[in-house]
C-alpha cells in the first residue's frame, strides 16, 4: 500500500497498438492517432487513413512548480525567473508531439490518443473506376471554369482556351488558391512550437 508504480512498467502493460491512454502514460517515441485536443473532447488531430504522430517529449522531470531554483542536466543550480516559471509550467502540463506535416506543437498530458497509426494507408490510391461510383459517394461531376461562358465564371469565356490576364477565383470572386488571410498577425496559435512546410512546391518535391 502507498507504494509508486514505475512507469517503465506501467508502460510495458498498457503501451499496447490499439490502447487509448492518456498522453502522459504513453511512452517517448511512440507512434498515435486519434489525438484529442482538449482533455473532455474526443479526437480532432491524425484521423485520417494512414496518418500518425509521435510523442518526442514529455513533461520536466523533477519539476517542482513552487520551488525557485531548478537543477539542470549538469548537476548545476539555477534560479527560476518568472518567465522561466510560466515555461516550465506549460512544459510541465503539456506533452510535445510531432504531427506527419512536419508540425510540432504542444497537447495537454490528460488528452486521449491511440498507440498506432491510422489504418488504410493507401487510401488516395484507389481508382474508382467510372463516373457512376463518384455518384454514389455524392461527389458531382467538376467542371473547369476556362469551360464556361462568360456569364458562368471570371475564367470563362474568351477566344482560345486562354483564361486571360485574371487571377485565379472562385465563380464568386473570392481567390482559389489561397484564399484571404483571416487570423490575425498578432494572434498567433501559442500550441504550436515549429510551424509546418508552408511552400506546397517544395514538400511536393519531397525537399522535407
Amino acid at each position: 500500500m502507498g507504494g509508486v508504480i514505475d512507469p517503465g512498467v506501467l508502460a510495458a502493460k498498457t503501451a499496447w497498438r490499439g490502447n487509448c491512454l492518456p498522453l502522459h502514460m504513453i511512452p517517448i517515441g511512440t507512434l498515435i492517432y486519434n489525438v484529442g485536443l482538449h482533455k473532455d473532447k474526443g479526437a480532432q488531430l491524425c484521423r485520417s487513413a494512414g496518418t500518425f504522430a509521435t510523442v518526442i517529449a514529455k513533461s520536466v522531470e523533477g519539476y517542482d512548480p513552487e520551488a525557485d531554483t531548478i537543477t539542470d542536466e549538469k548537476g548545476e543550480v539555477k534560479h527560476l525567473t518568472l518567465q522561466d516559471k510560466h515555461r516550465l509550467k506549460k512544459l510541465s502540463e503539456h506533452v510535445t508531439l510531432r504531427l506527419k506535416s512536419g508540425e510540432i506543437r504542444l497537447i495537454h498530458k490528460n488528452c486521449c490518443a491511440t498507440i498506432g497509426i491510422a489504418s488504410n494507408a493507401n487510401h488516395q490510391y484507389r481508382r474508382l473506376g467510372k463516373a457512376g461510383r463518384k455518384r454514389w459517394l455524392g461527389i458531382r461531376p467538376t467542371v473547369r471554369g476556362l469551360a464556361m461562358n462568360a456569364m458562368d465564371h471570371p475564367h470563362g469565356g474568351g477566344r482560345g482556351k486562354s483564361k486571360g490576364n485574371v487571377d485565379p477565383k472562385s465563380p464568386w470572386g473570392l481567390p482559389a488558391k489561397s484564399g484571404y488571410r483571416t487570423r490575425p498577425k498578432r494572434k498567433v496559435n501559442k500550441a504550436v512550437v515549429t510551424p509546418r512546410e508552408r511552400n506546397q512546391g517544395k514538400r511536393r518535391r519531397g525537399y522535407n
